[in-house]
């Protein structure tokens, strides 16, 4: 179970990724090499890969935590990026609206 200061941690994270961030740029060198049939589910998979990627990052630098927790930490980081995909889709969609 994470902590209040841990939960914190990585709800800031988000938002500050969230907030810098320009999806879209990040992934135009793929629109220039593939097809994509729909580039906000690409940029959603690429937001989601990006925070997934941060999730294993922040449980690895922990070696206190016992491999029981650490799945625990994980889960419950995952558990923010599932509540947070809503958010995550409307920000993107207002991008690609820009």
């Amino acid at each position: 179970m994470l902590d209040e200061i841990m939960r914190g941690y990585i709800e800031s994270f988000i938002d500050g990724f969230l907030e810098v961030v320009r999806i879209s740029k990040r992934i135009e060198w793929v629109l220039e090499e593939i097809p994509i049939s729909s580039v906000k589910d690409l940029m959603l998979g690429y937001t989601i890969g990006v925070l997934q990627a941060t999730n294993e990052s922040i449980t690895m630098q922990h070696p206190k935590f016992n491999s029981e927790k650490i799945l625990d930490y994980k889960k419950d980081i995952v558990g923010i990026i599932k509540r947070r995909i809503p958010e995550i889709s409307d920000i993107i969609e207002r991008e690609l609206n820009v």
